[in-house]
């Protein structure tokens, strides 16, 4: 089949510049077709392409044979199948689906694997003002600094009520 009878019997001009799969995979059939009745620049000619184009999809066709568009384009394009495109859409639709569930899938997995700081946070900054006032972590910091001294190797985040009436203690010293 010529680029014009391609164009005439599925719709699609393999000679525009469009980097979909589809417009990509067809070329490399074109080319892997004619290449032993054809020259290069023949080939190249009759794709609107140059020369090196020719060149790299040759290269790159035994890679496509791997994709299952690709072989699903193939088998459509030997049968003489009309229904390419069709065929083609549904499968494109479906893998982006799928790739779409996957992604939902890999973040919520990842929010589930993450503790939930913002809850622990929450019950003892609840547990802490009912019990003693909470000074900005800045403040407490500068305090310390001034005394040189450290109260513990605990995150301020995760101090108890104890550990402020130490600081407090240390404060008013």
């Amino acid at each position: 089949m010529t680029p014009q009878e391609i164009k005439e019997f599925y719709g699609i001009d393999i000679t525009t510049n469009k980097r979909d799969k589809l417009f990509v995979y067809l070329r490399a059939i074109y080319t892997k077709e004619n290449i032993e009745t054809m020259s290069i620049i023949e080939i190249a000619e009759n794709l609107k392409k140059d020369r090196t184009t020719v060149f790299y999809i040759l290269r790159t066709y035994n890679s496509y044979k791997n994709d299952v568009y690709f072989k699903l384009i193939l088998e459509c394009y030997q049968k003489r199948d009309k229904s390419l495109l069709k065929k083609s859409n549904e499968f494109l639709f479906l893998k982006v689906k799928e790739k779409n569930d996957f992604d939902v899938l890999r973040i919520k997995v990842k929010q589930l694997s993450k503790p939930n700081i913002v809850t622990i946070r929450k019950n003892k900054t609840d547990e802490i003002k009912s019990k003693i006032k909470r000074p900005h972590i800045l403040e407490v910091a500068k305090n310390l600094r001034k005394k040189n001294i450290y109260l513990n190797d605990k995150v301020y985040i995760t101090w108890t009520n104890e550990d402020f009436k130490e600081y407090g203690k240390i404060i008013q010293t």
